[in-house]
């Protein structure tokens, strides 16, 4: 049975009328989703992240140490030692001198148990002693640094005098609230294309899946960067790694999207099956570990598990996702993800 198609003019204006209106929601749809994306992302920034990174940015300058003190105070009913060590630094060929020393973790309130850092409103994170031997276990402390050693203090760049020995680490909720838009925005946005194509047929899944792609870069992409900037030498953690995993997810969208169809599909189906069956695998081992780990004495977290599976999701998506598309390339495989095969639905075609 041959099939015939009856496109009469006044169809191909309506057809190309419409499909000049669905490019223009399109494009409305993209500039607000950009719009709303920068308003939230300031907002976020405003309240919750800079005053974060105000807090706790710190730049590396060298000091020397001149001396050692123990100060004896008494808060409450309690006596402490607080060990201090001298050191002096030059900022821009301006001397400073401090006595700071910091504990590494920005500790809670006064613990009950003898001997334990703490800290208060005053001395948030200090390094300080209580209990019957608290003179002791602060001179031990000092032990491990001696007249002339050669340190690393860490200044706060718009208050030069203020300067500690060692850098606090630094609570990473801020940034993970800096992400909401980042999963807000794109998915609406990618929401909002998809329903335009169930009605209409427009716009192609590809696109959308760019979009989708350009705005999480693009919400992601500050926050991560300011969080690496402040995180400084100390490395790679559990959220960087999953920033990564984001971050390359987006950027392989992205570039899937500019492929020629075999490649494209290609990475489509690679990236869904390895998401699918390692993330699968991970959370499967991460509640097994959960639930029996404590019975035979190992203690890992969750995210311990989870991340690397990610990361092993998307270097074998992508590595499965070129080799298909090598594959529908060639005409070894038949692929057909993104349903731009699909006939147009305004087309008038009859059969």
């Amino acid at each position: 049975m041959d099939a015939t198609c009856s496109v009469t003019p006044l169809a191909q204006r309506v057809e190309r009328a419409e499909r000049s209106i669905v490019n223009c929601l399109e494009i409305l749809s993209f500039g607000l989703a950009a719009a709303l994306l920068a308003v939230l992302v300031q907002w976020v920034w405003r309240d919750t992240i800079a005053p974060h990174v105000k807090l706790f940015r710190r730049d590396p300058v060298e000091a020397v140490v001149y001396g050692f003190r123990i100060d004896e105070v008494r808060a409450g009913s309690r006596d402490y030692s607080f060990p201090r060590v001298l050191y002096r630094y030059e900022i821009d060929g301006e001397p400073f001198e401090s006595a700071v020393v910091r504990h590494p973790n920005w500790v809670p309130p006064p613990s009950d148990f003898p001997g334990e850092a703490g800290g208060d409103e005053t001395d948030a994170g200090e390094v300080r002693f209580y209990g019957p031997e608290r003179q002791q276990r602060a001179q031990e402390f000092l032990k491990q640094y001696h007249v002339g050693q050669k340190l690393t203090a860490w200044v706060k760049p718009a208050e030069p005098g203020d300067a500690m020995l060692v850098r606090q680490e630094f609570f990473d909720w801020p940034f993970e609230s800096g992400l909401i838009p980042g999963l807000f925005v794109p998915f609406a946005w990618m929401f909002f294309c998809g329903s335009l194509d169930t009605i209409i047929g427009r716009p192609p899944g590809r696109w959308i899946a760019c979009g989708w792609a350009v705005l999480s870069l693009a919400s992601f992409a500050p926050v991560c960067w300011q969080y690496r900037q402040l995180l400084g030498p100390p490395g790679w953690n559990q959220f960087t790694r999953l920033q990564d995993v984001g971050l390359g997810l987006a950027g392989t969208i992205l570039v899937a999207c500019l492929l020629p169809r075999p490649f494209r599909n290609g990475m489509s189906v690679g990236l869904l099956l390895s998401f699918t069956v390692l993330v699968l695998i991970g959370l499967v081992l991460a509640v097994f570990c959960g639930i029996f780990g404590p019975l035979f004495g190992l203690k890992l977290l969750p995210s311990s598990m989870v991340v690397p599976f990610l990361e092993f999701a998307l270097i074998g998506g992508i590595i499965l996702g070129l080799l298909l598309g090598l594959g529908a390339w060639r005409g070894v495989v038949s692929i057909r993800a993104d349903g731009e095969g699909n006939p147009d639905r305004t087309s008038g075609c009859k059969t």
